[in-house]
């Protein structure tokens, strides 16, 4: 049997307690080695790495990447060298692979797949690049560059197909919005960067990649400036070349400067013509110009595409599963409800696991079908068996979501004698009392999804929402009492959602006293408000509900009249949407994209 080749992983770190025992938890058990390099902690990151029997070794942090890299490799001393970050990840269903692919190569390396995981953390919500994280260790290369370093061989010979793209995934999680604020990196980062363009002004990596921190600030304008200097001067065979069009594009996307975007994917396609994710995005663009007969033109057209090469893939499934999703949406969007619905099915044929897109069909179902008894018939034709749990707890959820609680009884009590999944099985039990007026049953079972702090294993969220709704049960029957539950909002919801509760609480028991933030939080305070609102009006406790408008009141936004619209359509009442719509134009003066196409759709539908 052949001996398996030797692997040393080699990082460099500062102050990473808390990523860095993840990290090395996802190679511990197929490395041979671990080389740490400290550049100057003063938390416990060094004890965490000397738990994994790590060398750690001790850097003075002189602003370049390359030196404390450089370092850290010449400390190593296996065959192979795995390059990693402690906010990074290997997917361990990938080990093999990688392991496969140094015992039987005659190659020098190879780059990983990585997930770029942004935001909250959504597990959806990530770009998408290979990066060089794998080489020999056979002193023929070193880094160069003082942030975001590139392998180059010793010898300054031009590295010529020695490095593969490996289906070895990584995820990447130094991008979130709480990592990202925790370490500041774009204050380390951009004097960096800024003083390499110095020596080097006219340089489009370093451009590129200046664009990126300004990009991940999320100020488009500037990246975008940043990224137009860097095409000026591009090399489009270089690896970065593609990225830089596309994300150039993304900024003008957000920036809703439309036919910008689309002039700027149509030059990057006539460059790398099977680029799917430029045709995909050229779709996003097109919806958001409402331009939606070019939009499906283009989705068709990813669709026909497939996925991209790995080298110009910056996001999965752009000729896959998205174009399918952005189709079904649009048609919906269109209310075209049959094309909408072939693509929703065309998609779970796709993809059984997307459940989410059974709401979709619960809803068009609910907007086509003649009878209660038709909707459940063709909803439950999604599902291959009706005693598998799962499927009844996703059947149940739909049906109480579109108001059918008649229907989500028999399936409810289908549920009863399986095994497993309580959380859901509870959560569901307190829905369905909860939009059928037992509020006492439903008080009980949210208090005890609540105390027993268990995350449900179908239904996203139980704890959270549980939390919401038996806030508004004591609203609805012991408005005083929600007080008591105000402490359970803030704990389990976030501080912006206990300060809406808050100011909810105020309003009903006639207390004149502003929890809200100021105006900058506008939109994030009419989400969460809309989310209460839509609780409160399915019950059809009118009273409270039209008591809670009150709330807006305290909401520093011109858009409160749109948000309400949104709420009645959402809930059938089309002739009050589009007069509040009407009202917000003649009191606010204040109409938007979103809420023309209110207008319409309230009229298309009564």
């Amino acid at each position: 049997m052949d001996k398996q080749p030797t692997i040393s992983v080699c990082m460099i770190v500062k102050n990473e307690e808390n990523l860095l025992e993840a990290c090395l938890q996802s190679v511990r058990d197929f490395v041979q080695e671990i080389v740490i390099v400290d550049t100057g902690s003063t938390d416990s990151t060094i004890d965490i790495a000397e738990k994994y029997s790590a060398k750690t070794y001790s850097f003075p942090w002189d602003n370049s990447f390359s030196n404390a890299r450089n370092f850290s490799i010449s400390k190593a001393t296996c065959e192979w060298i795995l390059l990693m970050d402690a906010d990074e990840r290997i997917v361990q269903q990938d080990v093999e692979k990688l392991l496969d692919f140094i015992k039987t190569t005659d190659l020098d390396g190879g780059h990983f797949k990585v997930y770029n995981y942004v935001g909250q953390g959504n597990s959806n919500d990530y770009t998408l690049h290979f990066a060089l994280r794998l080489f020999r260790n056979n002193g023929t290369y070193h880094f160069v560059g003082d942030i975001h370093e590139q392998l180059c061989r010793i010898d300054e010979q031009k590295i010529l197909n020695k490095f593969a793209n490996l289906d070895v995934r990584l995820n990447h999680y130094g991008y979130l919005d709480k990592v990202v604020k925790e370490k500041d990196k774009r204050k380390r980062n951009i004097p960096i960067l800024l003083k390499q363009l110095e020596g080097n002004p006219d340089s489009s990596f370093i451009l590129f990649n200046l664009g990126n921190e300004y990009l991940a600030e999320g100020d488009y304008k500037k990246a975008l400036q940043t990224y137009q200097k860097a095409t000026s001067n591009i090399n489009i065979n270089e690896a970065y070349a593609p990225h830089l069009i596309f994300r150039s594009s993304m900024c003008l996307y957000n920036l809703k400067q439309y036919r910008e975007a689309v002039i700027a994917l149509n030059d990057g396609l006539k460059i790398y013509t099977s680029c799917t994710d430029m045709e995909y995005l050229k779709g996003l663009v097109f919806v958001d110009w409402k331009r939606y007969t070019m939009a499906i033109d283009s989705f068709n057209k990813a669709l026909e595409m497939g996925e991209a090469p790995s080298a110009l893939c910056f996001t999965d499934n752009c000729g896959t599963t998205k174009p399918l999703l952005a189709l079904g949406r649009l048609y919906m969007k269109m209310h075209d409800y049959e094309k909408a619905l072939y693509y929703f099915t065309k998609l779970l044929n796709s993809d059984n696991t997307l459940y989410f897109v059974l709401y979709y069909i619960g809803n068009i179902l609910k907007k086509t079908c003649e009878s209660h008894e038709l909707i459940e018939s063709r909803l439950t034709e999604y599902f291959s068996s009706l005693t598998h749990l799962p499927n009844l707890i996703i059947i149940v959820d739909i049906l109480i979501e579109q108001q059918l609680t008649g229907s989500a009884k028999k399936y409810l009590e289908l549920m009863q004698p399986l095994e497993e999944n309580e959380i859901d099985k509870k959560f569901l039990n307190a829905k369905f009392d909860f939009y059928t007026g037992n509020y006492e049953g439903a008080n009980t079972l949210f208090s005890e999804i609540i105390a027993e702090e268990n995350a449900s294993t179908i239904l996203p969220n139980a704890v959270r929402c549980s939390t919401l709704y038996l806030f508004v049960v004591a609203l609805m029957n012991d408005p005083e009492k929600a007080k008591d539950i105000l402490e359970l909002v803030y704990k389990n919801c976030g501080e912006l959602t206990g300060k809406v509760y808050s100011q909810a609480y105020n309003v009903v028991n006639n207390i004149d006293e502003k929890t809200l933030p100021d105006n900058e939080q506008s939109e994030n305070i009419l989400v969460v408000f809309t989310e209460l609102l839509n609780m409160v009006i399915r019950t059809q406790k009118f009273e409270l509900f039209e008591k809670l408008l009150y709330v807006y009141n305290y909401i520093d936004s011109n858009k409160v009249l749109l948000s309400l619209a949104q709420i009645y359509y959402n809930n059938g009442y089309y002739k009050l949407a589009e007069e509040t719509v009407i009202r917000s134009i003649n009191q606010l003066n204040t109409i938007d994209e979103q809420g023309v196409e209110l207008l319409y759709s309230s009229y298309f539908e009564h």
